[in-house]
């Protein structure tokens, strides 16, 4: 008997203390006190895709539980876009956990919203339902029209109805608005977890494809985006890490804290000279609601396709320089035996071949091509050039049409050395050209 008596202490333990709403909001406001530290990783696959996997080391307390499916409860763990979210999994200790959808996120942010209007406000009656209206507009918006407008009623009954507001619940009702504007392009993610794991310490996963990142200015061997963290002091730690496909480099990672009117109040920069595959960058939110974003810099691995192109710009440029003096002075230069065209310059069609194996015919990320396509260019005009100095070498032809030929073949090298240094000094080349001008 005295058993039974202790198991239901127990299970009244777990039930909430709160209401639904009242319990999620302090979960929310409260967040830097469970949540001690979270890794956001954005990974950029070399297949196309941008998958974001993130890591939330957590102590979910039971004071505020939300009582979900039998023996689990229900916890918010981020703010997503809206929007389809594509292949979106939870998991915690290995196994998959249940992830609310969009009927029960916005029944329960509904709920926390209007418990926390109903108490600054001191609504009752018909004032309740009219809001508990407007926030259900705002929280199911789709699109960003319709939640521009759904925001723009709300506001105009909030200035109608707040009244007279003491100073210390302005600062809440402010507070309240930024999550109203927040949840009418965001919504709240909602998992299920197990509740033997109330006020314990673990680590909650969870990871979905996002759009690909908008680059929004490109250099000739830079490019460069910004990745925003809507809920960037949803933890006590915010780390942020970057992974690039292979073939770039991370050259720089920054995460900038931006408070009220965009101001910047706190930075963390990780960049390296010869680049990484992944950067990772660490900040302590100053406030729970502070805007967050990464600003990311990639550039071409040196190894790869960057000095193939230099060595393939090279030898092609001197191929051209060789083959304009055995043209001009064939008679000291090659043997009595020697025919022009000569059959054996079809070898010269293997360098056509190896040049455009570089050239990707599988998925890649939009960023891969974004910062190698002028690479990509360079070797086609090489590819070209050989292409053309062994039509000229292979077949006989008129005169006009072999200097002609020539003279198209200079203009593809010149254009492809111009491409190459053009890529490899990107910003700095009218400057150095402006210089060099004045000089002379």
């Amino acid at each position: 008997m005295a058993q039974q008596d202790r198991q239901q202490d127990t299970d009244q333990d777990k039930h909430p203390k709160h209401d639904k709403g009242v319990a999620l909001l302090n979960l929310i406001l409260q967040s830097q006190t469970w949540v001690h530290r979270r890794v956001d990783a954005l990974r950029l696959d070399s297949e196309g895709t941008t998958r974001r996997h993130v890591s939330i080391d957590m102590t979910a307390p039971g004071e505020f539980m939300i009582a979900g499916s039998e023996g689990r409860f229900i916890l918010p763990l981020a703010v997503l876009e809206k929007g389809v979210k594509r292949r979106l999994d939870a998991t915690q200790g290995g196994k998959s956990i249940s992830v609310l959808g969009r009927e029960d996120n916005g029944a329960l942010a509904i709920a926390m919203l209007e418990s926390a209007l109903v108490f600054l406000l001191d609504l009752e009656g018909d004032s309740v339902t009219v809001a508990r209206s407007h926030l259900t507009k705002v929280v199911y918006s789709a699109g960003s029209n319709d939640a521009d407008t759904s925001l723009a009623a709300y506001k105009a009954w909030f200035e109608s109805t707040k009244g007279s507001v003491p100073g210390d619940r302005q600062k809440m009702l402010d507070i309240t608005n930024s999550v109203i504007e927040q949840l009418a392009h965001n919504f709240l993610l909602f998992v299920e977890l197990d509740c033997e794991l109330l006020d314990t310490r673990t680590i909650v996963k969870y990871a979905l494809n996002q759009e690909a990142p908008q680059v929004h200015r490109r250099g000739y061997k830079l490019v460069r985006f910004d990745y925003q963290i809507p809920d960037f002091g949803f933890a006590a730690s915010q780390h942020v890490e970057i992974e690039v496909p292979a073939g770039l480099m991370v050259s720089s990672l920054e995460i900038i804290e931006a408070g009220p009117d965009d101001i910047v109040t706190n930075t963390d920069f990780d960049a390296s000279a010869s680049g990484q595959r992944l950067g990772h960058v660490a900040l302590n939110p100053s406030q729970r609601f502070y805007k967050g974003r990464a600003s990311v810099e990639v550039v071409p691995a040196e190894q790869g396709l960057f000095v193939f192109t230099k060595l393939a710009v090279v030898s092609i440029a001197v191929m051209v320089v060789l083959a304009q003096l055995v043209r001009m002075y064939n008679e000291d230069i090659l043997g009595p035996k020697a025919e022009i065209p000569s059959p054996s310059a079809s070898i010269l069609l293997i360098g056509p071949a190896l040049l455009f194996s570089w050239m990707s015919r599988n998925q890649e990320h939009n960023l891969v091509v974004e910062l190698l396509s002028p690479l990509r260019r360079v070797l086609a005009l090489c590819a070209l050039v050989l292409l053309g100095t062994a039509v000229l070498a292979a077949i006989p032809v008129t005169p006009p049409v072999w200097w002609g030929g020539w003279f198209v073949i200079g203009l593809l090298t010149a254009a492809a050395v111009f491409g190459l240094i053009k890529f490899d000094q990107g910003d700095e080349l009218p400057k150095r050209l402006a210089r060099a001008f004045r000089r002379s």
